[in-house]
């Protein structure tokens, strides 16, 4: 009977400690992309071939850009509509508004897709969405077209900056001529 006691007693702290540790290991924003944002852009965030848009190796771009931060938290905030260019696809869709959802679930779930699907293109200096800033984004009150117009800045934005990349001082090889400083 003692061994019996004794032996329950572990397995009920081994189940325990499980669930502290995994709630400890479970990133923040998780459940909700899970539960809310892979249902149209799937688990990996790749998105539906021409339905839905990458998230994955995709957004985390508009963080280079001016206004892209912002842009990225004004998506879910007041949904998006229009045609969009993602991975090369042609998409006309519409994301609805995800106002149900809190600040600090937003905040959580940008972070997460980011950092999870997209670290590669994180600039050194990010820093993760807090609710505070996700409450100061959805004062903006921007509606669904507003945010397609802002994309399309942004993603001129992008476009300018490759441009300027590949043609500016540092993609130039500099080559010395016969007789002539570099």
């Amino acid at each position: 009977m003692k061994r019996q006691i004794v032996v329950t007693v572990g397995i009920v702290v081994a189940v325990l400690a499980g669930k502290v540790c995994c709630a400890q290991t479970v990133p923040p924003g998780k459940k909700v992309f899970e539960s809310r944002c892979a249902v149209c852009h799937m688990p990996q965030a790749t998105g539906v071939p021409g339905i839905f848009p990458h998230l994955a190796d995709s957004i985390g771009r508009y963080l280079s850009v001016k206004g892209g931060r912002a842009y990225l938290a004004h998506v879910p905030c007041f949904g998006l509509t229009g045609p969009i260019k993602s991975h090369g696809e042609e998409i006309d869709n519409t994301m609805p508004a995800l106002d149900f959802l809190s600040n600090e679930e937003l905040a959580g779930a940008l972070t997460y897709v980011l950092t999870t699907f997209n670290a590669k293109l994180l600039p050194e200096n990010f820093k993760p969405y807090t609710a505070a800033e996700i409450k100061a984004d959805r004062a903006h009150h921007m509606n669904m077209e507003a945010v397609h117009a802002e994309r399309e800045k942004l993603i001129a934005r992008l476009a300018k900056r490759q441009t300027s990349s590949r043609t500016g001082p540092s993609s130039r090889r500099a080559v010395k001529a016969p007789g002539r400083p570099i």
